[in-house]
């Protein structure tokens, strides 16, 4: 009995236009959104070892993602990765 093999997949070919794929824009999210966390771990470590409340670390650990994360979406945006 012969089993039907099912057709070969072909990655995503690149648009005509050169704007990114659906994976380069995830890749592009994923990437503001990990050194959003990077910054922010920074700063937490950096507010409690100065001394400062757990809040003040929990803050400026807050303040620096957001910073930083919307930072790289917009350098990414401007690049025209978003």
């Amino acid at each position: 009995m012969a089993t039907a093999t099912p057709p070969a997949t072909t990655p995503d070919p690149q648009p005509a236009d050169n704007s990114p794929t659906k994976t380069e824009k995830v890749m592009a999210v994923v990437i503001a959104i990990l050194c959003g966390i990077v910054a922010a771990l920074i700063a937490f470590i950096l507010t409690r070892h100065l001394d400062g409340t757990m809040l003040a670390g929990i803050g400026a650990s807050g303040t620096s993602f957001l910073a930083v994360a919307g930072f790289i979406a917009w350098i990414e945006e401007k690049l025209h990765l978003l």
